[in-house]
C-alpha cells in the first residue's frame, strides 16, 4: 500500500482517528498524575496509587490497543500493512473489522487452536464440528 493511494489515505485516517479516540478516552485524573505527584501530600498521592491500581486494567487496555494501532501505521508506512506474518493476504473483510490485525483468519485460526488446546487441553477435533471457512 503506497501513500498517495485512496485506500492508504483512509486506513491512515481511519488508525490515526481511533488512536486520537484513545488518547482522549484517558482518564484526567491518569493525565494528571504523573504531573502533580511531586506536589501531593501524602495521603493524596496514596488515593492517586489506589485510583491507578484500581484503573490498572484500563491503563493495559489502552497500552495495548495504542500499541496495536501505531504498530499498523509503522506497517502501513512500511508498505507491509495488510500482508500477514506467513506471507499471504489479510483480507479486506478483515482488516475493515480489525485494522492492526497482522495475521490472516487462518494463522488466526490456528493460534486460537493452539490457545485453546493450552488452556483446555482437549484436541482440536473435538472443537472442529462446524465449518469454520470464510469465503
Amino acid at each position: 500500500m503506497k501513500e498517495g493511494n485512496f485506500v492508504y489515505d483512509v486506513v491512515l485516517a481511519d488508525l490515526k482517528r481511533r488512536e486520537a479516540e484513545i488518547l482522549a478516552s484517558i482518564p484526567d485524573s491518569c493525565k494528571r498524575s504523573q504531573d502533580t505527584a511531586g506536589s501531593m501530600s501524602v495521603e493524596d498521592r496514596a488515593a492517586m496509587v489506589t485510583n491507578e491500581v484500581c484503573s490498572g486494567g484500563l491503563a493495559k487496555k489502552i497500552n495495548r490497543d495504542l500499541f496495536q494501532i501505531r504498530q499498523a501505521l509503522t506497517r502501513l508506512e512500511a508498505g507491509k500493512y495488510g500482508v500477514c506474518l506467513c506471507g499471504d493476504d489479510i483480507s479486506e473483510k478483515r482488516l475493515k473489522a480489525i485494522p492492526w490485525a497482522v495475521d490472516c483468519i487462518d494463522c488466526a485460526e490456528a493460534a486460537s487452536d493452539r490457545k485453546a488446546i493450552r488452556t483446555a487441553g482437549r484436541p482440536i477435533s473435538s472443537r472442529r464440528a462446524v465449518n469454520t471457512s470464510y469465503n
